[in-house]
């Protein structure tokens, strides 16, 4: 496979790996829809001009997705260059939407003193789990997933200081401090998870040079586990065995012809004898 077929093949993977993600947040957009049009409708006059706006937002990125996907059909991977600022417009429309649901079940306070919050408004802080999840898909960098949740908790601040103005400091503190548990957690999250892939492409590099450098040894060279079952036959290895009408598949009928482990003389078609060394590997 030439290198160009190679990076369009893995352009072609990394658009693929990109709509699976894309195709969730759609479907969590579209199930958004109908409690927010419900809610609309039951809803006092708190909150309802907020509501409608998020629910513009979530048809703008239903909008945005498919159009991204309609340019890859027409255009193919070579739309992956343009990947990083579909998903910062992609986040600003989602932060917005973020905002405006959040801002509608804060507005369910009520003008009471204290304020007393609905039943309603409670799904409003719970919505913190799922889009916080939700936003992963989005983009990947660390830095940029921690702006929507970061706005949301700084505008819940904003309410509580402004409806409790008497807590002042323990409401600048108990934000400030949620604020640093979404950062710390994000940053530990990518740290953790580049660092295991890191390691498994290092693993993987190393098993193929391994490959590459048995490969290249012109020897019979088979690697088997404990079980009797194959790891690792070089190409040499299926060349001979192919050779010799041996499935590469079935050791037993192998092992069955193999009287010297060192050597064994087979004719080639011509009559004359060839000589294939075999080397068996034990994985314990």
């Amino acid at each position: 496979m030439s290198s160009n077929k190679r990076i369009h093949e893995s352009n072609l993977e990394l658009c693929r790996a990109r709509f699976t993600g894309k195709l969730c947040i759609a479907v969590v957009c579209v199930a958004q829809f109908i409690p927010r049009i419900l809610y609309l409708k039951s809803s006092t006059q708190y909150g309802k001009t907020e509501l409608a706006i998020s629910i513009g937002t979530a048809a703008l990125i239903l909008i945005l997705i498919a159009l991204e996907y309609l340019f890859f059909k027409k255009f193919g991977p070579k739309v992956a260059k343009f990947a990083n600022l579909w998903d910062i417009l992609l986040l600003i429309v989602y932060t917005v939407d973020w905002l405006m649901a959040e801002v509608t079940a804060l507005k369910g306070v009520s003008q009471t003193v204290p304020p007393t919050f609905t039943v309603n408004a409670f799904f409003g802080f719970i919505m913190f789990s799922w889009r916080t999840l939700l936003v992963t898909l989005i983009v990947q960098k660390w830095q940029l997933k921690i702006i929507p949740p970061s706005v949301a908790t700084l505008t819940a601040g904003a309410y509580a200081i402004y409806y409790t103005p008497l807590n002042l400091g323990n409401n600048i503190v108990r934000t400030l401090f949620q604020l640093f548990n979404v950062i710390i957690i994000m940053y530990c999250e990518d740290k953790i998870k580049w660092r295991m892939i890191w390691s498994n492409l290092q693993k993987e590099k190393w098993v193929q040079v391994n490959n590459f450098i048995l490969n290249n040894i012109p020897e019979n060279i088979m690697i088997l586990d404990v079980k009797g079952e194959i790891k690792f036959i070089s190409d040499y290895c299926k060349s001979f065995m192919k050779k010799n009408g041996l499935s590469d598949e079935n050791t037993v009928e192998l092992f069955g012809k193999i009287q010297d482990l060192e050597q064994q003389c087979e004719p080639d078609i011509g009559g004359n004898s060839t000589v294939g060394k075999i080397v068996i590997g034990m994985i314990y």
